[in-house]
């Protein structure tokens, strides 16, 4: 398989500045120029507020660069820092995560109870995600916390934007009959390009929707800016 972000992140530690592409199948396509975004935490205050509250032992799960493990790490808890990437995975190593673990949100095989958090930042929530598949995804995590265990996530809200290109895909989404967050994108950076994968970002009522029945209930929600930071504790199935 195909994969970009390790490397992203594995040349931006050694020290290289390179862009890096996100193209989506309506033909747009965006650059970020380096990759120093993903070696902060928290890049909100609504994150730094709602982090407060986090209880470990911690799963941060698509931890990317290691940033939010790290920052928790560095307030006193136990963090396991997993990513699908094992490049991604090493560089979370190097940068001082404890525990680490390659670990993919689509195939999650976690021990019931084994965290009393877990936390998914950045809008990996809906990478390879699906209104069909995010249920499934939800379930996991609850078996996998403790009773009275928390979620965190962080997404952005596809509707608060007045871009033209996009209101147009929202609108192309609805004449299917799909969510107006859901798109399909790939990554490039170098020669390497990734495969097309989906990336839902979900309205409130969306997830409210798909967390219903997940042995989830939100507790608390911060907005700032076009992203939604919300905290859920598990209940009963």
């Amino acid at each position: 398989m195909t994969e970009v972000w390790g490397p992203i992140f594995l040349d931006y530690l050694n020290g290289e500045r390179l862009p890096h592409y996100v193209e989506r199948d309506d033909g747009r396509r965006e650059a970020s120029d380096t990759a120093a975004h993903y070696f902060e935490a928290p890049r909100l205050a609504a994150e730094r507020e709602l982090l407060g509250h986090i209880e470990g032992p911690v799963l941060d799960l698509g931890a990317g660069a290691g940033s939010y493990a790290l920052y928790l790490q560095s307030l006193g808890l136990d963090v396991t820092a997993a990513d699908s990437s094992p490049v991604a995975v090493e560089v979370c190593r190097r940068r001082g995560c404890r525990h680490v673990s390659v670990m993919d949100l689509r195939d999650l095989h976690l021990e019931p109870t084994s965290f009393g958090s877990v936390i998914i930042m950045g809008n990996t929530l809906g990478a390879h995600q699906t209104p069909e598949s995010l249920p499934g995804l939800l379930r996991s995590l609850r078996v996998a916390v403790t009773p009275g265990g928390q979620l965190l996530v962080s997404t952005a809200d596809p509707l608060d934007t007045e871009d033209p290109v996009h209101l147009q895909y929202h609108r192309r989404n609805r004449d299917r009959g799909l969510p107006p967050g859901l798109s399909r994108i790939r990554m490039s950076y170098k020669d390497i390009i990734e495969e097309w994968m989906y990336l839902w970002m979900p309205t409130g009522e969306e997830l409210a929707e798909a967390v219903a029945g997940t042995g989830w209930s939100m507790t608390q929600e911060r907005s700032e800016g076009p992203f939604r930071v919300r905290l859920f504790q598990a209940t009963g199935v």
